[in-house]
């Protein structure tokens, strides 16, 4: 995402979520990058599932209609139909607006969908024998106005607690796009010289790279997360996380906590697991 296509508002309310600007930034103890999990993050979502019973997850099942009344909700995918007290929505903003609402959103809504674009980036990350980087003194850490020539804008030291020396880099707004349409190789290539600029001729000498481009995912459409546009965040943000109906907003982009993260979209499920508790079973907890 490009600045100019960002309220400053809204970039510091998400700075704000995380405790500060910093914190964004930097890989250590308390900050975004601090944590990696061994066998990868999906192990989360699996887990869960097992929590829950697997019989209670349905894969592959998109949901394409939800209809409500004063008493009922009923979401409907591309295999099933459910009937339901309430609805939690955790997809982000631009896949929520490919669902249909009968009857229809409330216009805030509606109109805080579309104009909640969501960025460009990918993702990757390159693995090495020696962590030289340390050996000469420096972090790991490469902050860049990003180029034609150099794809990345900012590299974090990823070496596992274990040892294993690594650094994750981003690739981030138009320049992600520019990239996306480049072969592989190209981007492997231009990531590896870039490294070599601003580490040494150590980083040539890599064992592997492995790379994302979370646009291409059909369920995600971008990343790391939906903004707002310029002028937008004082009217129309109530909206984000106003129940409409039975239907209930839950997803990072909803969170005041880590907004943009994992951490952020745990927050906003308990939020709104508990409006649905206090709503259905007239439960209040905090």
């Amino acid at each position: 995402m490009e600045p100019s296509q960002m309220s400053f508002l809204f970039f510091l309310m998400y700075s704000a979520a995380a405790g500060g600007l910093l914190a964004l930034l930097e890989s250590t103890p308390g900050c975004a990058q601090e944590f990696k999990i061994k066998g990868g993050t999906q192990q989360l979502s699996k887990c869960l599932a097992e929590r829950v019973g697997w019989k209670n997850v349905r894969l592959g099942s998109a949901v394409t209609t939800i209809w409500q009344d004063a008493e009922w909700a009923r979401v409907t995918t591309n295999n099933d139909t459910f009937l339901c007290r309430a609805v939690i929505v955790t997809c982000p903003p631009h896949l929520a607006a490919k669902i249909q609402y009968q009857p229809p959103l409330p216009s805030m809504r509606e109109f805080l969908t579309q104009n909640m674009p969501v960025g460009h980036m990918m993702k990757f990350i390159i693995t090495y024998q020696t962590a030289f980087w340390k050996e000469k003194g420096f972090s790991g850490e490469i902050v860049t106005g990003s180029s034609s020539e150099c794809p990345f804008c900012i590299t974090y030291d990823a070496t596992s607690p274990r040892g294993n020396p690594a650094l994750v880099g981003f690739f981030a707004g138009h320049l992600a796009s520019h990239w996306s349409e480049k072969e592989a190789g190209e981007r492997r290539e231009a990531v590896v010289s870039s490294l070599v600029k601003y580490l040494g001729p150590e980083a040539a000498v890599y064992i592997h790279y492995e790379e994302k481009d979370w646009a291409k995912e059909e369920y995600s459409g971008g990343c790391p997360v939906n903004v707002m546009a310029p002028g937008f965040l004082t009217y129309y943000h109530p909206s984000l996380r106003k129940p409409c109906g039975r239907i209930h907003w839950a997803g990072t982009e909803t969170a005041t906590q880590w907004c943009g993260y994992m951490s952020g979209a745990v927050q906003s499920g308990q939020r709104a697991a508990l409006e649905v508790l206090a709503e259905v079973c007239h439960v209040v907890l905090t």
